[in-house]
């Protein structure tokens, strides 16, 4: 009896002295954010593939340490992991309040639905969010904020014009001209997005709800999300997505971008697809599409909930490895993570245009 008991206890030692001499393993590169990206899906692989909870979550807290800059989507994953999982996840919340989260976007999110008054009242959330929300806000560029709301806005008037094939080139040569002197307008250089943040800026009049009253047009428009909150700035994927080259156009600039922390993988995988559903789409015909470049035979990245994929699995091979070429995690994973969507209330596709669910 007491050789098993002196057995059980060396095997757990053993294993402990693994996952430590597993976890020692990760020597993070931060002069880029390629490490970033990998780290964060192996972390994403422990935990929902493998149930590898502790293990996901010092990853996680290596990563998360190692970077200035660190995207609030993924601070979210790590934060319901360790809630669900019944580990300390309030860290989690406090580093996002660094990076524009805050309590309105936790009503978002079925795990914490519970918890959220109480949340509400914890004096060292409170404390947190005071001194996070101060330096997240003097890191935002708000001069280059409200010229993409601006440029947005003339984007979503030129909409129904004839020669609006045309508009969208110079809107993207704008964009392009713009990124090369300031870098990509994503959530490190000016936030998620907020409808209130010029507000708190002392410039209510820049905020989208109050800018969008100068276009005429706009006055009866519902559907330009100027109300809703996001763990992204989604105002800077309209531009790329209304044009149907513009990963073909932007490719080079786009992974400089990304390598850089500035554009996350998933979005550039849903401007990846964005292509296919220009050419399943008849009514696109105004765009030139014979300067694309398209590959003959189409792989898809499955990031674009509008794109129609012909099949589930064209080539799961093929999309696998593309997707690793992206920094993006195989369809098997994002799968296993939109069960535990569907089964425990998680919510782990929030990015631009990511299907919440992928097609049975």
């Amino acid at each position: 009896m007491i050789k098993q008991k002196i057995t059980f206890i060396l095997v757990l030692i053993t294993t402990a002295i693994s996952q430590a001499q597993e976890n020692s393993k990760v020597l993070i590169d931060t002069t880029n954010y390629i490490d970033y990206y990998k780290e964060v899906n192996r972390a994403e692989t422990l935990f929902f593939m493998k149930n590898e909870t502790d293990m996901a979550l010092t990853l996680y807290d290596k990563v998360f340490q190692a970077y200035d800059f660190v995207y609030v989507t993924d601070l979210m994953k790590a934060a319901q992991i360790a809630k669900f999982s019944h580990k300390p996840y309030k860290k989690y919340l406090k580093q996002g309040f660094r990076f524009g989260l805050t309590y309105e976007h936790l009503k978002n999110y079925p795990l914490f639905k519970n918890d959220f008054l109480k949340l509400k009242a914890d004096k060292s959330l409170e404390e947190a969010y005071r001194v996070n929300r101060k330096i997240y806000l003097e890191k935002i560029d708000f001069d280059y904020l409200h010229w993409l709301y601006e440029i947005f806005l003339k984007d979503q008037v030129d909409k129904t014009k004839k020669n609006y094939g045309e508009i969208v080139e110079e809107n993207l040569n704008f964009l392009k001209k713009k990124i090369e002197k300031k870098g990509f307008p994503g959530e490190w250089i000016l936030g998620v997005y907020d409808p209130t943040i010029f507000k708190e800026h002392g410039i209510p009049q820049w905020d989208l709800k109050s800018s969008k009253k100068n276009y005429k047009t706009l006055d009866t428009r519902h559907d330009i999300g100027e109300d809703e909150v996001a763990l992204f700035q989604e105002k800077s994927f309209p531009l790329l997505v209304h044009h149907p080259c513009s990963y073909q156009k932007m490719k080079t600039i786009l992974w400089e971008e990304m390598k850089k922390g500035h554009i996350h993988p998933r979005d550039m995988g849903t401007i990846y697809d964005q292509i296919f559903t220009y050419l399943d789409n008849p009514y696109t015909s105004f765009h030139s599409l014979q300067h694309c470049n398209v590959p003959k035979k189409h792989i898809y990245l499955h990031l674009n909930i509008f794109t129609n994929y012909q099949e589930k699995y064209e080539n799961l091979k093929k999309t696998d490895s593309l997707r690793k070429s992206f920094y993006i995690v195989p369809m098997e994973v994002d799968e296993r993570k939109n069960e535990f969507q569907t089964k425990y209330g998680f919510v782990l596709f929030s990015r631009y245009w990511e299907p919440y669910g992928l097609e049975e």
